[in-house]
């Protein structure tokens, strides 16, 4: 299945290689597909209109079983939900918007908290089950014995080309040791003072969809594009940029230093410790910049469908093309996807699983305390009628005659009747207040399901 063509709306075709790569990227087209509805937004039909998770479901729903060419009409109509600078009928940065469509989807899976959610949740969301990775930043300090490590979140790596004839190089550039000095120093925190530091980047957790961003553009200039020729193949291996390698080459150089040069060589020819465990990765989409400006110029993309054919897709435009042809591309973004998915399929991590689980008995617990608040406020404003009635009903069987007549005594009951209807607590209404407690304990167990649902597949047909 290749997908449709996407009708240009005005200058849409950095939004429509987008979709297009989004549609053929494996475990997020498998997770839409299965999912009757993945939108946190479960009341009002005003609401899912401006949800970026139904629309981007429902596009790639029918793109997948269209055989004519669509018009993304809500992507386009809505660039300023996705980012309020975009502006329809203008060139955008394709990079920028892909980033910005997947922040969106994020934050809106996470609406239903009031609160920010803890870190260890936020990181179960489907965007980042897919497209989530982490790097590790380490300063190591010279002449002092500091070193600073910290671990962030990712969803795309970005390169620098300018000294790079390959992506392989490029991954080498953005891993390679940092030196910090001169004007750059780094101010120890164990002495507070300036010293010079090695900073070095690698990459702590691989992600499932590895997406790599290769800077063409100078967005502080006049987005002047460099249009060099930047080669990548078909099959990636991250093992060599992962922390775990990077710290055992660290370890195995220091090694090296402390011996002689005999030494050194019996070490280098009977050592396997420079070996790194391979982190395989398969290309599955390329977008391409045509032009010679980040303002002008055209957008395309060139997809794998899951019979592992090569397909162009340029805006309603779609046929088929050869595997080399893909390989000679001038790339702006490459998609890769993992070989061997991280994480146990249909299993949430441990810790994972006991932050979700905290989540949702803290959101019931909230539930419960609104919910007795409801009950104490009513009850305070039912017994005041009771009170009024009660006077009332004493002063009318007082004034009431011996002889009252059937009319009066009638009277009497139906007020007594209302004193009785009056007295029975009242039943506790559905408010706003009740909703908005449920939606986190319902987006927790959403959360746990989908996501551990979200785990990519090493294939997927569409």
């Amino acid at each position: 299945m290749q997908g449709s063509g996407l009708i240009n709306l005005g200058n849409t075709c950095f939004m429509n290689s987008v979709l297009q790569c989004l549609t053929h990227t494996p475990p997020l087209a498998e997770l839409f597909l299965s999912q009757q509805n993945l939108s946190s937004s479960s009341d009002g039909s005003d609401n899912r209109q401006l949800d970026p998770i139904a629309a981007t479901q429902a596009h790639i729903k029918r793109a997948l079983t269209s055989h004519t060419a669509l018009q993304p009409k809500w992507h386009a109509r809505n660039l300023k939900a996705i980012n309020r600078r975009f502006r329809l009928g203008r060139q955008e940065d394709a990079h920028e918007y892909l980033r910005c469509v997947l922040d969106a989807m994020h934050e809106a899976y996470l609406k239903p908290f009031k609160s920010k959610p803890p870190p260890g949740l936020a990181a179960t969301t489907f965007v980042h089950r897919i497209f989530g990775g982490r790097l590790r930043s380490q300063i190591v300090c010279e002449g002092v014995d500091y070193t600073s490590s910290t671990c962030d979140p990712f969803l795309d790596l970005s390169l620098e080309i300018n000294k790079a004839s390959s992506l392989t190089r490029a991954l080498q550039h953005f891993t390679a040791p940092e030196v910090l000095d001169g004007d750059n120093r780094y101010r120890c925190p164990k002495n507070n003072k300036l010293v010079r530091a090695f900073k070095r980047i690698s990459i702590e957790e691989a992600p499932n969809v590895l997406t790599i961003h290769l800077k063409r553009f100078d967005f502080f200039g006049r987005g002047h594009k460099i249009s060099k020729k930047v080669e990548y193949g078909l099959e990636l291996d991250l093992g060599p940029y992962m922390t775990q390698h990077i710290q055992k080459q660290h370890q195995h150089l220091k090694q090296l230093r402390k011996l002689d040069s005999q030494q050194q060589q019996q070490l280098l020819s009977g050592s396997s410790g420079m070996g790194h465990r391979p982190v395989l990765y398969d290309l599955y989409a390329v977008l391409v910049h045509i032009g010679h400006s980040l303002h002008s110029g055209h957008y395309v993309c060139f997809v794998k469908a899951g019979n592992g054919a090569w397909h162009s897709c340029d805006d309603h435009r779609v046929h088929s093309v050869s595997q080399r042809s893909v390989e000679g591309l001038q790339a702006y973004i490459l998609f890769y996807i993992r070989r061997q998915p991280k994480g146990s399929a249909g299993v949430l991590p441990a810790a994972v699983a006991s932050v979700a689980q905290n989540a949702a008995v803290a959101a019931n617990k909230l539930q419960q305390q609104q919910q007795q608040q409801r009950l104490r406020q009513q009850q305070q404003q039912t017994d005041r009628p009771q009170q009024q009635l009660m006077q009332e009903a004493g002063s009318n069987i007082t004034k009431a005659p011996a002889a009252a007549g059937h009319g009066q005594a009638d009277a009497l009951a139906q007020q007594q009747q209302q004193f009785s209807l009056a007295s029975q607590p009242a039943r506790p209404a559905q408010s706003g207040a009740a909703s908005a407690a449920d939606a986190p304990q319902k987006a927790a167990t959403a959360l746990s399901e989908s996501t551990a649902r979200a785990q990519p597949a090493q294939e997927q047909s569409m």
